[in-house]
């Protein structure tokens, strides 16, 4: 090859064109392989140290690498010349490692990949590293005074990824250092100054058991007596390479372990087998227990191995100046011997200098042991002397007062610490950590970055757990979740400690989170642990400068490559910086290795926020010394008999969402023991009497000695007795008690009080997160009564206060998802275990308490002379001991009686001055506007700083926001926000304040539109920090939520704020609000409903509407109120319309083009309402969207749609009538219409007569789908209400009223259609009487007709007049069946059911009349029927009969195998039909059984309520279920005694083998779960199968 002989003889001189060309013509591999190595920079003194592997990586197929390689050696074999020099030319590569500032030491941490991503290529950078070593390897060589050189030919590239690691600190027995396998250890070394240990390798492999003790005792007396002899300290390493045979010298491989205990037992016993008489002694003093350090894996999971170590300390107290020989046991000639020998270090390694018996007098050996028997006394002078130096070592800085200092940001404890959250980043811990982490439990501990995938089960999180709970999650489920607010509620993030996996779980057989090793991580895990961080330091889930980051090594980081490396620079990033971080390093060593590659990596010093100087067991201890002083250390719950029950407080962390009150609460706290308590009582005291709410502490305060007793309001005895005798007379699970009163009137402050009284005597608990699923709060009620508790009876019961659950039917299904958690866990029960105290806000309290069917009681703004008495003396003590009392607002308003000049006064003097163009006056105008108009509202902390701009980086002096406010300050108080988040926010300090200050800037020309719309239009407010999702929703409702009126009659037609600015400003307020909002919360659909509701309601602006609904609805397509108010929009259009053309001509003059433009709106109405009907059902077919937290659309289903089709369909009706197609120059015209409105006349046959009437049939042949069905979908519309009323009520007494108005509206309605559609029949009912001979076949039709007007075609409608009362009715539809069915030839089975219904419903109604059918003759209607249907029918009506009619007799031989059929498929029936509404409704029981015989039997609720006559209270019998045991009712109804218990149901059987069963009216009233009792009852029927009252156990 001519071009190969321009070439340099050697290979390390050429560049990297001569590379290329050789790899083209010389070896013919092409250029592609050519231009990879180009690419990469590999010129030859490159390629000399390349290996199969670094190609590889290139990218170089395995068979053309084996050509480079074995031409290249060839190539160099064939050299007589003496290697050329390297190439030591500086480069562009060493001028790159010279601008990085890489330093020698920094050098030895770097690795491939770091020279790669500072730009030096492949090539190059494997030859630095290859160099590097063999540096490294030639200096470790020179300590060990070996004369090799160092090798010319470049180690594997197996040895170059290991990395260096640091041994076990010396003479520590169990320290919790760590190997992992294939790392190196520091070169083996001698002696240097004494104390630092010198170190000696064995890979300890190759031995058999009969010879691996043997070798164990041999080495290290070997080694011992070298150090011993030399008096230097040092450690022998078992299963560590020492020999360089397929592995690195130094390489650590571990041994396996099966019996630790031998390995120290036979070095106490053979010690003086090895040492001399007398001196085996000092060995025993110096050798240390042999010490098993585990041997990780890559991926740190454990290998099962060990590095067996035994610790020398050659102290000078136990050799001084004595000389150790040991006896070395050889075979010789099969028998054993002794050799005496004398050990000393030499470099590396111990070597004998004892002289043999056959050593000539002039061998070395005999004047170097002369010598160096000569050196001993100097040597032990000199172990003195290193002892004293190292004793004498200058103290270290106390770094104890530095973590304490760090920990709470300077503030020394706890309980008053800078920071409110920590979050720790760990790694694996070695056994011996485990039992110092108590100290994590004291600190609030948001989320926990773990990085050892073992820690479940033995490392920290196994530890913590043992106190607290922690969710245990892994990176990705912070992004599996749609929102941040998602995220944040659905992994409890404030509720419980996140623990999160950083590096998998070995504990779990999933391949997706199996832990990765360094070098995988980054690319495996490392994306999702930083959207962690990035997740977990966003302002909107930490307040800023409130949290510290802690990272606590419990193992070394000595890689770049090591996650928590990264973590840390991640967080640094979000944090900007090092100032909310602190590093607690559990050893120097750890430490010095952290602070390296940080200083490396970073060039930043972290020394400052390190603390290291500690042990972990004084870390622990130094975090224990500040713990929270105001908890008492142990907290106990009541339990019967006077005892008590231990709260841990990891079960405390699983109720997080009640605040749970302990009968000992605030007793023995080390606060009360200390000076500083007189300022922590004045602190909470005035926190309160300024307005802020009431804490446990103020209750004990006024228990002290020399402390009035806490003021007792009026109400306070009736709540306390009906609460204390409830739990001692009721035998439901669960009973509740509301507490009305007005805002700001003391009535939560006197819940708190009735709970702090009964502490010892009920488990007292507030509930303290309402946003929580009403099934999780029932969990944590029922846990709470069953705390400590083992055996299933004597409950304490729970007294738990529900504080303001926006709706009263929320605590109703709060009662039921208690119930049902009782009955899912068998609980037995002989009284309540949960009773509900539930306190609510309200404008007349008074109404709101008589409205209510559940035991209540009322406080208003007005104090009685007594309590007026109360709040003078207190007063006076508060006179006694605080300054300024006139400034406690919050007290000083109750104790004028909440008068109004003086709150008046006192926001006039405040708000002197008023500019709302000062930050100040807005935030508190914000405030004021807040307070008024939503509930529990305030603004977060962090949203106010930086309103206020108080975070600006320029600003000298940081002021905090009460002294940013000034004197505005003195009108809002802090308050604890406990909600999705958790964090301090500030509101006004009493409601009539709020009122006053809002009337107060109305004089200074901000009116409550300027106030919102500048609330609107701040961004700050909106952008994402912590507090900002609660502050939106507090916005949005006060601007969407309309209040029901007190009497729930009605609702307002706005929510409270816009009715406020409509009634006191313009319309273009009004609206400029709304579209200011919408515009800031384009994303809600309900703004966009308001606003179209309030242009056709307010300025009936119609096509403004109409877009606005139309956006609601694109925002909203599946909610149905969103689709009513679609359909109402075009019904009030209609409406309009039609006003104008009568107004216009004083009567409706009808053209075909108003009919179009009529049947239009009418027709996209019609449309827009049978969409919300199907919406509706949808929406409680779907249980999950239901129960949805933020909708709480418990119990509300919606029928608008159905109401909204019927006065659609009737007003369609009204505009028909006035067609002239319809008028009465047309024969039978109306009648047509009827029969065209009711789907028997075709279009196409209506009569015209004229071109008019063409025009007017034109149009409504375009609406013909929706006209010529509409007297069928009227008739299901009303079905619908008569089924929703008649068999159905509300599960909460107090919506019934609500319900009542619908209700109303459909009567009225109902009256319209029969007038349009029966009007007729009615009226020919007089000349029927006149005219007897007309048709049989024509009286059946009419007959039914007048069925259908008296709602007699239904079973439902027969069953309402049973509630209305009317007998007349009742007679007419009983005479009209009995017609029906004795003349007409094909009567269906429907007419049976209803003739056989109604005869039942008049017996109760007139039991008198002449007109009912006699009980047999009905029995045998219904078993016709029933032997027709079969078990399979569809319908339940039959079956529902049975129930009422065939029910067995207990003393009768009846079977009651049909009734359990036939129960069982009425079940089934009414699940199919009813389902949707059964969710949000309960069904009603219209029949009781009876004694009596026959229809007798059946006794229906106002024959009931008739029995007892006068009752003062008759909703509270009922609720309380005492009218069971009224003797007049016990008289009336059949008790029934054949009932056992079984599960959450009751059977009933009557000597066959086919129980009935039947459920319990209430939840929770059966005493036990799976245990079978006897029980007796009484016997309700209703379309959902029978149901049991007044439960007893026999």
């Amino acid at each position: 090859m001519s071009a190969q002989s321009e070439f340099p003889a050697n290979i390390k001189d050429w560049t990297k064109d001569h590379v290329k060309q050789w790899v083209i013509n010389e070896l013919k591999l092409g250029p592609v392989y050519a231009d990879i190595l180009y690419q990469e920079d590999v010129a030859g003194a490159h390629l000399f140290w390349f290996q199969m592997q670094d190609l590889a990586e290139l990218g170089i197929k395995a068979g053309k690498a084996i050509v480079i390689l074995r031409r290249r050696d060839e190539h160099q074999k064939r050299l007589t010349a003496q290697d050329s020099d390297r190439d030591r030319q500086p480069s562009i590569y060493a001028k790159i490692l010279q601008e990085e500032e890489v330093s020698g030491a920094q050098l030895l941490l770097f690795e491939k990949q770091d020279l790669l991503q500072i730009g030096i290529k492949a090539g190059p950078a494997i030859m630095v590293l290859c160099e590097r070593d063999e540096h490294q390897k030639q200096k470790a060589n020179e300590q060990k005074g070996e004369a090799t050189q160092s090798r010319t030919e470049p180690t594997s590239v197996a040895d170059r990824s290991k990395r260096t690691c640091q041994p076990h600190p010396f003479d520590v027995q169990q320290g919790p250092h760590r190997y992992i396998v294939n790392y190196i250890l520091v070169p083996e070394t001698g002696p240097s100054n004494l104390i630092d240990p010198c170190h000696e390798y064995k890979s300890f492999r190759n031995t058999s058991n009969m010879t691996e003790m043997k070798k164990f005792t041999d080495e290290v007396f070997r080694f011992a007596s070298a150090c011993m002899n030399c008096r230097t300290n040092g450690t022998i390493h078992f299963g560590v390479e020492d020999t360089m045979k397929g592995f690195t010298h130094g390489e650590i491989l571990g041994v396996e372990v099966d019996d630790q205990s031998k390995y120290g037992d036979i070095l106490n016993h053979e010690i003086s087998n090895y040492f001399q008489y007398k001196l085996d002694t000092d060995a025993k003093k110096c050798i240390r227990p042999p010490r098993f350090v585990e041997v990780l894996k890559p991926d740190l999971t454990s290998s099962k191995r060990y590095v067996i170590e035994v610790d020398v300390v050659s102290s000078y107290s136990a050799c001084e100046d004595h000389v150790y020989y040991i006896w070395n046991k050889r075979m010789k000639k099969k028998k054993s011997q002794s050799e005496k020998c004398l050990f000393i270090r030499d470099g590396a390694s111990s070597r004998n200098i004892f002289r043999k018996t056959n050593d000539t007098p002039t061998d070395s050996k005999t004047d170097e042991l002369g010598e160096f028997l000569k050196k001993v006394p100097q040597l032990a002078t000199d172990r003195k002397t290193a002892e004293e130096n190292y004793s004498k070592r200058p103290t270290l800085s106390n770094q104890g007062l530095k973590l304490i200092n760090t920990i709470t940001g300077g503030e020394n404890m706890l309980d008053n610490s800078r920071y409110k959250w920590y979050m720790l980043v760990t790694n694996k811990c070695h056994p011996s950590h485990r039992g110092n982490f108590e100290f994590l439990k004291e600190l609030s501990l948001f989320a926990v970055l773990d990085f050892d995938s073992e820690s479940a089960v033995n490392g920290v999180c196994e530890a913590y757990c043992k106190f607290r709970i922690a969710n245990l999650h892994f990176p990705d489920q912070f992004k599996a979740i749609q929102s941040r607010t998602d995220t944040k509620e659905k992994l409890n993030l404030y509720k419980q400690t996140s623990w999160i996996f950083c590096n998998g779980r070995q504990d779990l057989d999933l391949k997706l989170h199996k832990p990765s090793k360094n070098s995988d991580w980054p690319t495996e895990k490392g994306a999702a642990v930083r959207h962690v961080i990035s997740f977990l330091c966003g302002r909107d889930i930490m307040p800023q400068g409130k949290f510290l980051v802690v990272f606590l090594l419990l193992s070394p980081v000595d890689s770049f490559l090591d996650p928590v490396l990264e973590t840390f620079s991640t967080f640094r990033q979000e944090l900007t910086g090092l100032g909310n971080m602190l590093c607690i390093c559990e050893n120097q060593i750890i430490f010095q290795q952290w602070k390296d590659l940080i200083q490396a990596r970073y060039e930043i010093d972290v020394t400052g926020r390190c603390i290291y100087d500690i042990s972990l067991v004084e870390v622990n201890g130094t975090i224990l010394s500040i713990k929270t002083q105001t908890c008492t250390s142990r907290r106990f719950l009541p339990c019967l008999g006077f005892s008590s029950v231990e709260l841990e407080k990891k079960d405390e962390d699983s109720m997080a969402s009640l605040d749970i009150l302990c009968k000992n609460e605030c007793e023995g706290t080390e606060v009360e023991k200390g000076d500083s308590f007189h300022e922590f009582k004045q602190s909470k005291e005035e926190h309160f009497y300024r307005g802020g709410k009431v804490c446990w502490w103020n209750f004990y305060f006024t228990q002290l000695p020399e402390s009035l007793p806490f003021i007792k309001r009026d109400k306070y005895s009736y709540l306390y007795k009906m609460i204390t005798s409830t739990a001692q007379s009721s035998k439901r699970v669960c009973e509740i008690f509301n507490l009305f009163h007005q805002p700001g009137c003391g009535g939560t402050t006197l819940a708190m009080h009735v709970l702090w009284e009964l502490r010892k005597e009920f488990r007292c608990a507030v509930l303290k997160d309402k946003t929580d699923q009403f099934e999780e709060i029932a969990r944590q009620v029922i846990q709470l009564a069953t705390c400590g508790k083992m055996e299933q009876s004597n409950y304490t019961p729970v007294l738990l206060l529900v504080d303001d659950l926006e709706e009263l039917e929320n605590v109703r299904v709060l009662q039921f998802h208690i119930q049902e958690t009782v009955a899912e866990k068998n609980i037995r029960f002989e009284k309540p275990l949960v009773l509900i105290l539930n306190c609510m806000r309200s404008q007349e309290p008074k109404k709101s308490s008589d409205m209510s069917n559940s035991v209540s009681t009322f406080l208003t703004n007005k104090l009685s002379e007594k309590e007026q008495e109360f709040f003078e003396a207190k007063l006076k003590e508060i006179e006694n001991h605080h300054r300024k009392p006139e400034t406690f607002y919050g007290f000083m308003i109750m104790k004028k009686n909440f008068e109004p000049k003086y709150i008046e006064d006192l926001v006039h003097n405040t708000l002197k001055g008023f500019k709302i163009a000062t930050k100040q006056a807005q935030l508190l105008s914000f405030l004021a506007l807040l307070k008024c108009y939503a509930r529990d509202s305030s603004i977060s902390m962090s949203l106010c700083e930086d309103f206020l701009e108080l975070d600006q980086e320029n600003h000298c002096i940081s002021k905090t926001v009460q002294e940013e406010m000034g004197g505005y300050s003195t009108l809002f108080i802090s308050t604890e926000v406990q909600a999705r988040e958790r964090y301090q926010g500030i509101c006004i300090i009493h409601q009539l304040v709020a009122d006053y200050c809002i009337k107060e800037t109305a004089k200074y020309n901000v009116s409550q539109s300027v106030i919102t719309k500048q609330l609107l239009a701040e961004n700050v407010f909106y952008e994402g920090l912590i507090g900002t999702e609660k502050l939106k929703q507090d916005v949005q409702n006060m601007l969407v939520i309309r209040r029901y009126k007190e009497d729930g009659d009605d609702t307002t037609l706005f929510s409270p704020l816009i009715e406020a600015i409509q009634n006191e400003e313009q319309n273009a307020d009004v609206k400029g609000v709304l579209i200011d909002a919408a515009n800031r919360f384009d994303k809600n659909p309900f703004i966009a409903q308001v606003l179209a509701r309030y242009f056709y309601l307010r300025e009936k602006d119609f096509p403004s509407a109409h877009s606005w609904a139309e956006k609601a609805k694109q925002q909203a397509s599946d909610n149905s109120y969103i689709a009513d108010t679609v359909g109402q929009v075009f019904k009030s259009e209609l409406k309009s319309a039609l006003e104008a053309e009568h107004a216009a001509a004083n009567k409706l003059s009808l053209t075909p083009e108003n009919l179009h433009s009529y049947l239009t709106s009418a027709s996209s109405a019609l449309d827009a309402f049978r969409n919300c009907q199907v919406l509706a059902k949808k929406e409680h077919t779907n249980r999950q969207r239901m129960e949805e937290k933020n909708t709480r659309m418990y119990g509300s289903y919606n029928t608008l749609g159905y109401l909204g089709d019927i006065e659609v369909s009737l007003t369609i009706v009204n505009i028909l009538e006035k067609v002239p197609l319809f008028q009465k120059k047309h024969h039978d015209g109306e009648e047509e219409l009827l029969k065209y409105l009711s789907g028997s006349l075709k279009i196409s046959n209506i009569r015209v007569c004229d071109s008019q009437d063409e025009e007017f049939l034109s149009v409504l042949t375009e609406y013909d789908s929706n006209l010529s069905n509409l007297k069928i979908k009227l008739k299901e519309a009303f079905q619908f209400y008569e089924d929703y009323f008649v068999f159905f009520k509300s599960k909460s007494s107090e919506k019934e009223t609500a319900e009542m108005r619908i209700r109303r509206k459909v009567s009225n309605e109902f009256v319209k259609y029969i007038e349009r559609f029966f009007k007729s029949v009615i009226d020919k009912k007089a000349e029927k009487k006149r005219k007897p001979k007309i048709s049989l076949q024509l009286e059946e039709n009419e007959a039914r007709e007048v069925l259908k007007a008296y709602k007699g075609d239904t079973f439902s409608g027969i069953l309402s007049w049973l509630l209305d009362r009317k007998v007349a009715a009742m007679e007419t539809i009983v005479e009209k069946y009995k017609f029906i069915l004795v003349n007409s030839p094909e009567t269906s089975l429907k007419d049976k059911e209803n003739y056989i219904l109604a005869n039942i419903v008049l017996n109760c109604l007139k039991p008198e009349s002449s007109l009912i059918k006699d009980y047999k003759t009905l029995t045998d209607y219904l078993k016709e029927v029933l032997c027709v249907i079969g078990p399979n029918h569809q319908h339940l009506e039959p079956f529902f009969l049975a129930s009422l009619l065939l029910w067995p007799n207990q003393n009768s031989d009846i079977d009651s195998r049909n009734m359990s059929a036939y129960v069982k498929s009425m079940r089934d029936c009414f699940r199919k039909k009813y389902g949707h509404l059964y969710r949000s409704k309960q069904t009603i029981v219209h029949f009781y059984l009876g004694k009596k015989p026959g229809l007798n039997r059946l006794v229906q609720k106002a024959r009931i309520e008739q029995s007892l006559g006068k009752v003062q209270d008759l909703n509270a019998l009922w609720q309380s279920g005492e009218i069971w045991k009224q003797k007049e009712v016990e008289d009336l109804l059949l008790q029934t005694k054949s009932g056992r218990t079984e599960g959450r149901t009751i059977f009933l059987q009557y000597g066959s083998n086919h129980p009935i069963e039947v459920r319990p009216a209430y939840l929770g009233q059966l005493r036990t779960g799976s245990s079978n009792e006897k029980v007796s009852f009484f016997l309700g029927l209703s379309i959902n199968g029978p149901i049991a009252y007044g439960i007893e156990f026999e």
